[in-house]
C-alpha cells in the first residue's frame, strides 16, 4: 500500500514537473486573440492602471472637470489598445508638451476635435434646460410626458440627443425650433425609448 501510495505520488510529481517545463518554455506573447478578428493588447489592464493614476493626477491638478484647461474636450481609453486618449480642442502643442510634464508621463495620445468639455457642457445643460420647460408635469412637478434627454458623447464629441416618440411623430416643433439655433455638427438626434414597468 506504502509503495502504490508513493508510485503514484512520484507519477503525479512528474507530471506536475513537466507541465512547469512546458509552461516555462513557452514563449510571451504581446497579443492574444479575443475572437477571430480582434486582438488584445495583454498589456491592456496595465494601460488602464495608467490611464486611471493620469485622470486622477488631472483632478489634482486641477480640482473638478469644470476647471480642466478650456482645451479639454474630454478622454476615454481605446477600447482595444487600453491607452488613455485625450480629446483637444484648439491646444497648441506647447500646452500639451506642459500637460504631459506637469502629469509626469508620455502615456497619452492626444487627438484634436471640434468642441471643447466646456461648449459640449453649455450646449447639453440649454438643452435639458429647455426640454424641462417642454415637458408636461403633474401637480407636484414629476414629468409626465418626457419629451428628450440630452448628453455629451465623449467620443464623438457631441451632444446626443434621444428624442421620444421620434420614429413615430418626429421632434416635436418646440424642440426643433430649440435645436435649430445650435450648430447641427455638434448634434446627434437619435429615438429615445422610454422604460416601461411590466
Amino acid at each position: 500500500m506504502k509503495g502504490q501510495f508513493l508510485i503514484r505520488f512520484s507519477a503525479l510529481c512528474m507530471t506536475s514537473l513537466l507541465l512547469v517545463l512546458a509552461l516555462a518554455g513557452r514563449e510571451e506573447r504581446t497579443a492574444a486573440p479575443a475572437d477571430d478578428n480582434l486582438q488584445i493588447d495583454v498589456n491592456y489592464f496595465d494601460k488602464q492602471g495608467e490611464a486611471l493614476q493620469i485622470f486622477q493626477k488631472m483632478q489634482n491638478l486641477y480640482g473638478s472637470v469644470d476647471h480642466f484647461p478650456d482645451f479639454y474636450a474630454g478622454d476615454y481609453l481605446d477600447s482595444v489598445s487600453g491607452d488613455f486618449i485625450m480629446l483637444t480642442c484648439n491646444a497648441q502643442q506647447s500646452e500639451l508638451e506642459s500637460l504631459k510634464l506637469l502629469l509626469q508621463t508620455e502615456n497619452i495620445t492626444f487627438r484634436p476635435v471640434k468642441y471643447s468639455m466646456k461648449e459640449l457642457k453649455a450646449v447639453r445643460d440649454q438643452l435639458m434646460e429647455e426640454i424641462d420647460r417642454l415637458e408636461q408635469k403633474d401637480e407636484n412637478g414629476y414629468t409626465i410626458r418626457p419629451v428628450a434627454m440630452a448628453n455629451i458623447d465623449v467620443m464623438a464629441n457631441q451632444v446626443r440627443v434621444e428624442v421620444y416618440g421620434l420614429q413615430q411623430h418626429g421632434v416635436p416643433p418646440d424642440l426643433q425650433r430649440i435645436l435649430d439655433q445650435i450648430d447641427d455638427r455638434m448634434l446627434n438626434i437619435v429615438p429615445g425609448f422610454i422604460a416601461r414597468e411590466l
